[in-house]
C-alpha cells in the first residue's frame, strides 16, 4: 500500500483496522463499517473530514481529536480544510484531499506538516484513509495524525 518507508507501529495499526474493515478487497470500508471501541488507544489522534457533495469539492471537519487539540491544530468542526487560518498552502491541502478522493486510496507520509501546529512540533506522521458509504465513492477521509515533539516524545 505505501512505498519504501514504513509506518511507525500505532499508525500501521490504524491502516491495519482499516483494511480489516474493509467489506470486500474492491470495496472501501464506510463510516457505518467504523467502530471507536476497536481502536480506543487511536482516538486522540483520529480526525475526520467529509467531503461535500459538489464542486469544487470542498471538505468539512468533522471530528477533531484531543491530540490534535494539544498540538496546537486550530481546525474546529464545521471548518473547511480550504480556510487560509488552518495552512499556509490550502491548495497544497485541497490537492492531497483531492487526490485521496479521486484515487480512491489512503496517503502516508511523514515529515514536516503542511497545516499548522504549534511551533514545538517538529515532524508529524500522518495517515489519510477513504471511507464511502456505498465503498465505492469516497464521503469521508478519516485520518490518524503522530505528533513528534522538539522534546522528543512523541504523542
Amino acid at each position: 500500500m505505501f512505498e519504501a518507508e514504513q509506518p511507525t507501529s500505532r499508525v500501521a495499526a490504524f491502516i491495519a483496522y482499516w483494511e480489516s474493515i474493509r467489506p470486500a478487497p474492491d470495496l472501501l470500508p464506510g463510516r457505518q463499517h467504523f467502530d471507536p471501541i476497536q481502536i480506543p488507544h487511536l482516538l486522540p489522534n483520529l480526525w475526520l473530514i467529509d467531503v461535500m457533495p459538489g464542486w469544487p469539492r470542498r471538505y468539512q471537519i468533522r471530528l477533531v481529536g484531543g491530540a490534535l487539540v494539544e498540538a496546537g491544530f486550530i481546525g474546529r468542526t464545521g471548518d473547511f480544510m480550504d480556510d487560509p487560518r488552518l495552512s499556509p498552502d490550502p491548495e497544497r491541502v485541497i490537492a492531497v484531499l483531492d487526490r485521496i478522493v479521486e484515487a480512491r486510496r489512503p496517503d502516508w507520509r511523514r515529515g514536516v506538516a503542511i497545516v499548522d501546529h504549534t511551533k514545538y512540533v517538529d515532524s508529524i506522521e500522518r495517515a489519510m484513509m477513504p471511507l464511502a458509504r456505498d465503498g465505492r465513492n469516497v464521503d469521508m477521509i478519516l485520518s490518524m495524525t503522530v505528533f513528534h515533539w522538539q522534546d522528543g516524545r512523541s504523542t
